[in-house]
């Protein structure tokens, strides 16, 4: 009975440590796809993203991360300090806070820009 118990921990501890080891290797696979710049901009809580403008929409500036894919309306780009970025096709870094409240529109979700940097295209 000892044997038996021992062996399931064993066997549980050795698979669980192999998931560990698979999750740093996709982790360090992205890694080296971004330039040394992106990697200190990402370390510093950035996300690399391009802004994209619409004009019928309500949402006429929207933000799509470049990794995921997924689409934000920042609804306060309309600040002074963002005039500069409000660019279409303008390839940004940006720190942002998610908001809990209606959408503007069914594209995006709506989030609160905190910081934005320019970023070379690759």
């Amino acid at each position: 009975m000892f044997l038996k118990t021992t062996t399931l921990v064993l066997l549980s501890f050795v698979l669980s440590c192999n998931t560990t080891k698979q999750s740093v290797e996709t982790t360090n696979a992205q890694d080296t796809e971004a330039t040394t710049m992106d990697k200190d901009d990402l370390k510093e809580g950035y996300t690399m993203g391009t802004i994209t403008y619409h004009k019928d929409s309500k949402c006429t500036y929207i933000i799509t991360v470049e990794k995921s894919g997924i689409k934000f309306d920042p609804i306060n780009i309309d600040m002074e300090a963002y005039n500069p970025f409000k660019v279409d096709g303008a390839n940004i870094y940006f720190k942002y806070r998610p908001l809990r409240m209606k959408n503007r529109c069914t594209e995006a979700q709506p989030i609160a820009l905190e910081a934005i940097k320019k970023r070379e295209a690759e």
